[in-house]
């Protein structure tokens, strides 16, 4: 599959995300459900940049575990083992699985690990990893998300040979949380 079919998938996929996700904020019952978008930065043997779409299950909500997907464009240098380096972009999908820590009205707090996948100019990388982040709840219906991790990936075919990276990463989230997504105590 070429870069430009990619590009056309990711791009409808986005659009029906957002389609879906306002008919999904506008309604009184919705369920939990946070949409958004992200910006991350990530240093450690190589540098990345990442700009992208988000998606949580549970933002403010009181409840144990929360799945985050972190859809993305991204740019980074890699450097191969013979100290030569070569600049890659290309779209990354990021599974984060939260489990909560601390909740409430002002805050959520969570850990969870980190599973990567991303096709980086007809090449693929997979990575794992783990996060820590905390949601501030700056109105009543957005939030902010803050996530410190470390991640160590694989990229296949990428200069004729498997390439490594670990990476700590920055990376922030802005959220517009649907009606059922709030803090209530239980």
């Amino acid at each position: 599959m070429d870069l430009k079919r990619v590009s056309l998938l990711f791009r409808l996929l986005v659009v029906g995300i957002f389609v879906a996700g306002g008919s999904l904020l506008s309604a009184d019952d919705a369920q939990a459900l946070g949409l958004g978008f992200h910006v991350a930065a990530g240093q450690g043997e190589n540098n990345h940049d990442q700009i992208g779409f988000s998606l949580d299950t549970a933002v403010a909500e009181d409840r144990q575990f929360n799945y985050r997907m972190n859809l993305g464009f991204e740019r980074f240098e890699l450097e191969d083992r013979w100290g030569d380096k070569d600049k890659f972009s290309g779209w990354i999908l990021e599974n984060t699985f939260g489990f909560q820590i601390l909740a409430n009205e002002k805050l959520k707090l969570w850990a969870g690990p980190q599973i990567v996948t991303g096709l980086y100019e007809n090449d693929f990388g997979f990575g794992l990893g783990a996060s820590l982040g905390v949601n501030l709840h700056i109105g009543d219906k957005t939030s902010l998300g803050i996530t410190l991790g470390v991640r160590r990936s694989e990229y296949s075919g990428i200069l004729d040979d498997s390439e490594y990276d670990t990476i700590g990463y920055l990376r922030v989230d802005f959220f517009f949380r649907t009606a059922g997504d709030r803090f209530v105590s239980r």
